[in-house]
């Protein structure tokens, strides 16, 4: 409040019977009321609402990289065409409980990672019919160096691993003992 008088006449003023503590804390629980009462009846009418989201900046939303189609359709093509192929080093497989989650193919990683056996240098083969492993001596898919011939409808799940950068597991349904394995890779 400004007052159009010298400073002493406005503080003896708010000093005088109008302006006492109880009056003041009352005019401030009304205005307090009325603020509360506009932004309730501001937020009940939807058709405001609309119009302040419309016009309130929006932010850029971030489009995860494996949900760009345009990146993966090379890939794809590839994969149908059974040419989809990535060199990988085999660290092994393990034999598991359960059919998916995370924490079984990180288990089965730190599993073979312990072990100390020697990762062998392979290719992975990725096709609409399955997945192939096959030594990187020849780069070629023959017979005698196919170390696993999986079929996709086998596979229950595929996860990468968040202990080591490089590693990825997928586990599958062994077709012989009907056993859950985990094959690992980096």
């Amino acid at each position: 409040i400004s007052f159009p008088f010298p400073k002493e006449e406005e503080t003896a003023f708010l000093k005088s019977a109008f302006f006492t503590p109880f009056t003041l804390g009352w005019i401030t629980q009304k205005t307090q009321r009325a603020a509360h009462t506009y932004c309730f009846q501001r937020d009940r009418d939807p058709e405001m609402n609309k119009l302040r989201q419309s016009l309130r900046r929006k932010k850029p939303s971030y489009v995860p990289e494996a949900s760009r189609p345009h990146q993966w359709q090379a890939d794809e093509e590839a994969v149908r065409k059974g040419k989809c192929n990535f060199p990988v080093r085999y660290l092994g497989h393990v034999e598991v409980d359960e059919s998916r989650g995370m924490h079984v193919c990180e288990e089965a990683v730190k599993k073979l990672k312990v072990s100390g056996k020697k990762s062998v240098k392979a290719v992975l083969w990725v096709s609409a019919d399955g997945l192939r492993v096959v030594d990187d001596k020849t780069k070629v898919v023959s017979l005698q160096d196919l170390i696993v011939d999986q079929t996709i409808e086998k596979v229950s799940f595929c996860a990468p691993d968040r202990n080591y950068d490089k590693a990825f597991s997928y586990i599958c349904r062994d077709g012989t003992t009907r056993r859950w394995i985990c094959h690992c890779f980096m």
